[in-house]
């Protein structure tokens, strides 16, 4: 937690009346900004509630990321600037900064759903740049904007398209021309049609077989009963809806703000 006394002192991203936006940089912040964001993830992330994957596994994964992420300031924290408290955490990644396949499979051999997930991540993020190569031509120009996670007490106040807005603008500092995004909450969806995120790739859980790639582990398994009731918890997040998984994209210019 930062002393509200001390949030002037330290070089900020942004920052408005109610918050502020800034790297992570002692090992308590460090620390709180995994709490909001393996808090998120557990709770409202329908891979990681579908795939029944604990607090401790997402809580390790952020772990594992994060001397990466931390050296190449890809964290951002979200401070209330009346107490101290982070109450919004997201990160912003060039593509040829990220974790490689082939490290990726070393840190999480150990765990099958943890590869299963990110092979569907990497799988999709191939065909994008099979699709799109125009965009994929030179990964140190296009950013990632990941990891959106607001503290359940603060969302409904507008910190998420703060977030949008911090992304974007930190991107462009990067050097970056595009920014994609990928997107499964209705409310992050939202935020990314107002922006003028163009969309790449959509993909419905049960459409496209999201369900059957994320949650079995070999093609022809039928789901097992714990497994339907995850899925019928899944569309009661989503008002009986469908969950769509979207990749989207945002081309820099000085008109997106």
């Amino acid at each position: 937690m930062l002393s509200p006394s001390k949030t002037q002192e330290r070089g900020v991203l942004h920052e408005t009346d109610a918050y502020l936006f800034r790297y992570p940089e002692t090992e308590d912040e460090i620390i709180d900004h995994e709490n909001v964001l393996v808090g998120s993830r557990f709770s409202g992330n329908p891979q990681y509630v579908l795939m029944e994957i604990s607090r401790e596994t997402i809580a390790r994964i952020s772990f594992l990321e994060r001397d990466q992420e931390i050296s190449n300031q890809q964290r951002i924290a979200v401070f209330d600037k009346s107490t101290g408290t982070i109450c919004g955490a997201f990160g912003v990644s060039r593509l040829d900064q990220e974790v490689s396949i082939p490290d990726f499979n070393v840190k999480f051999s150990h765990d099958p759903a943890i590869l299963r997930m990110y092979e569907h991540y990497y799988q999709l993020e191939h065909s994008l740049k099979m699709t799109y190569p125009k965009y994929f031509q030179d990964l140190s120009k296009i950013c990632v904007m990941h990891a959106f996670a607001v503290a359940p007490e603060y969302r409904g106040r507008g910190i998420a398209t703060l977030m949008n807005e911090v992304s974007i603008k930190r991107a462009k500092e990067l050097g970056c021309k595009y920014m994609i995004a990928f997107m499964v909450s209705p409310e992050t969806q939202h935020i990314g049609r107002k922006y003028g995120f163009q969309l790449l790739v959509e993909q419905g859980y049960e459409r496209d077989g999201l369900y059957d790639q994320l949650m079995l582990e070999k093609k022809g398994q039928e789901f097992s009963e714990r497994q339907l009731k995850k899925i019928e918890e899944i569309k009661d997040k989503f008002n009986g809806r469908e969950p769509i998984y979207q990749a989207v994209l945002l081309t820099l210019d000085d008109s997106s703000s």
